[in-house]
């Protein structure tokens, strides 16, 4: 089997792929089945944590987003970022998914963030719409 393509997921991916249908869902099915690899760092897991409890329309119990936390770390791997990065000015939190990029040496981040989008790619990391990735690495 071939290795596994890394991917650092930005919140809002990995929010549309738990929750609706659609490419992000076919992202985190292709971690779950081996094809991806989801790198993710505490800071990331701590923001889709706060996301989760803070949208009423989720509705979930802490057990319960404990649940959605411990299934994403079986299809990924935790990196710990070293270097501290502000290329993303507009929003200063963005700079924690190239972070984690740089941090595990994964060459993509799938995200819908305008900020994170506009830079296109940054020191040889492509940032990529999930519709975009799938297109080019998924074949969908």
């Amino acid at each position: 089997m071939p290795k596994a393509v890394r991917v650092v997921l930005d919140t809002n991916v990995v929010i549309s792929g738990m929750f609706w249908e659609g490419i992000p869902r076919e992202i985190l099915g292709r971690c779950e089945k081996g094809e991806l690899k989801a790198v993710f760092s505490r800071e990331l897991l701590e923001e889709l944590r706060r996301v989760i409890a803070r949208e009423r329309k989720f509705n979930l119990k802490e057990e319960e987003i404990r649940e959605k936390e411990r299934a994403l770390l079986k299809v990924g791997e935790m990196v710990e970022p070293k270097v501290r990065v502000n290329v993303v000015t507009d929003d200063p939190d963005d700079n924690k998914l190239l972070e984690c990029a740089l941090a595990s040496g994964t060459k993509v981040i799938i995200s819908r963030d305008k900020d994170l989008l506009r830079l296109g790619s940054w020191r040889g990391i492509m940032i990529l719409t999930p519709e975009t990735f799938s297109r080019e690495f998924l074949f969908l």
